[in-house]
């Protein structure tokens, strides 16, 4: 009887060894299955986010070009229409005309003058709404 017990427990013994085994094979398998899963997901993470990236520098560059062209056009305008306000009192100042031309064209300089004055504050009305307007709907700006 004793080596019949001793018998059955051996056999208990390999059977719960092997259900050992098998288990943490299966574990383990089921853990490198998770694992690998997990770093595929990741890449498919990084690969969108590196295309999310790209498509923001190029928001990026497309915000400073639409910032800077209304920026660049108003300082050459300004440019142009203080030389032309320059040129046409030099014009109106020479003195090889008669007086009436002198008259006429010093009329002219003056309206080109009060013409620039008025395109100035509507230029400086404009751009203050530009700006007021971009503070209010630039994401980084936005007040709750």
């Amino acid at each position: 009887m004793h080596g019949a017990v001793q018998r059955i427990q051996s056999q208990a013994a390999a059977s719960i060894e092997q259900v050992t085994q098998t288990a943490a094979e299966s574990a383990i398998t089921a853990v490198t299955e998770r694992v690998d899963s997990a770093h595929e997901k990741a890449e498919k993470v990084m690969a969108l986010a590196a295309k999310i990236e790209a498509r923001q520098l190029w928001t990026a560059a497309g915000a400073l070009c639409l910032t800077l062209l209304p920026a660049a056009t108003v300082a050459l305008g300004g440019i142009i229409v203080v030389s032309g306000v320059v040129f046409g009192w030099q014009i109106a100042m020479t003195p090889q005309a008669a007086t009436w031309l002198r008259v006429v064209k010093g009329i002219g300089a003056g309206l080109g003058t009060a013409c620039a004055l008025a395109g100035l504050a509507f230029a400086v009305r404009w751009v203050a709404g530009y700006v007021g307007q971009w503070k209010t709907t630039s994401p980084g700006r936005r007040r709750g």
